[in-house]
Order: C-alpha cells, then sequence, then structure tokens
C-alpha cells in the first residue's frame, strides 16, 4: 500500500522516482496468489462463483452510482461504449479509473482452480485415479504444460485485452506457486527464491 501511495505521490509530482515505486499492484498480486496458494480449494466452480459475485456486486454498484452522478453533475457526456466496455472489466470511465484492476484479479480467481488442480479434466481425474510409479510423472508433465499454456494465453491476451499485463497474472501464478510449497522442505527457501526471481 504505502509503494502505491508512494508511486502516485511521486507521479503527481513528476518526479522520476516513482518509477522505483511502481511495484506496488504487482507486490499486491503476488501476495493474493501466496495466500490463495495455502488454501485448499474443493470446488473450483463454487470458487469462482463466490469470487465473482463478492467483487463484481460492488464493482457494479459503484459503475451504476457514477453513470448517474456524472449523468446529474457533469457537462461530460458518457459514451454507452464505454459503459458497455466498463461492465466487462475492459475499461474506464470518468471517476472509476482506479478501478482498471478488476478484470486482472478476476483473470487471476479463474485461473486458481486450474493451479489447484480442480479443472475438473479428464486428465486430472486419471492423475488422481493413478497410483502407481507415473503419477508424479503426469503431476509433473500436467503442471508444465499448464504454465506453457499460461505463458501463452498471457502473450494472447496482451494482443488482444492491453489492460491484462501478463507480468501481472504471472505474479498471480509464482505467488500461488510459492503459497503451495511445504514449508517443512529442506529446498524451500530454494525453491521460493527462484519462482520469485
Amino acid at each position: 500500500m504505502n509503494f502505491i501511495v508512494a508511486c502516485h505521490v511521486l507521479q503527481y509530482y513528476d518526479n522520476e522516482l516513482a518509477w522505483w515505486f511502481n511495484c506496488g499492484v504487482q507486490i499486491f498480486i503476488c501476495i493474493s496468489g501466496f495466500l490463495y496458494g495455502q488454501r485448499r480449494i474443493d470446488n473450483g466452480y463454487s470458487f469462482i462463483k463466490r469470487r465473482f459475485i463478492k467483487i463484481l456486486s460492488g464493482y457494479y454498484v459503484c459503475l451504476l452510482i457514477d453513470v448517474v452522478l456524472l449523468y446529474i453533475f457533469s457537462d461530460q457526456v458518457v459514451d454507452i461504449k464505454d459503459i458497455i466496455l466498463m461492465v466487462f472489466c475492459k475499461g474506464t470511465i470518468a471517476g472509476l479509473g482506479h478501478l482498471w484492476f478488476v478484470g486482472t484479479i478476476l483473470f487471476c480467481y479463474l485461473l486458481t482452480p486450474i493451479l489447484a488442480g480442480d479443472c475438473g479434466s479428464a486428465h486430472m481425474d486419471y492423475i488422481i485415479r493413478d497410483h502407481d510409479n507415473t503419477e508424479f510423472q503426469n503431476r509433473k508433465n500436467f503442471k508444465i504444460e499448464f504454465f506453457s499454456f499460461c505463458v501463452c494465453l498471457c502473450i494472447v491476451v496482451q494482443i488482444h485485452l492491453p489492460q491484462f499485463n501478463p507480468i501481472w497474472i504471472l505474479c498471480y501464478i509464482c505467488g500461488y506457486s510459492i503459497g503451495k510449497l511445504k514449508l517443512k522442505d529442506e529446498k524451500w527457501l530454494y525453491k521460493a527464491s527462484l519462482l520469485f526471481v
């Protein structure tokens, strides 16, 4: 929070040091991933539904109030296209520019059940049922495939939806992965440092 406040204050005064503090969002998203990495997710659909309702209900109330206030008190014309884009977390309008990150965090929450292994796929069901020596290799292959998929998805998303920054999404994935590491593991610090870097 202090990094974000310092960054905005320094930007206001057009001070180049603002860029030194311009990592608050990345830290927030990484911490969010870390905390969800320590939680058990039994039902991916229920997890996503609860997060979306919790975030979007307040988001849409703010949007409605802002549009009404702009219509009543402002000379600025609010374009219906901008409102529709904001409904889908793809843009901002006057007074709500600070909510630009909502689409990114929702996208991260969509990835969480997949990261947790509750993606409902036949491949994951096979891994869970498989108890021989190939179980570990299948899990490892799935994680490598999934990480590759995330990198490709982030690139595609960046091209088509510029407000979704792949770096922020990868910060969430790395934070989540660090949260999943076992503290009793003798190589925990090494693994966490590697993921963080």
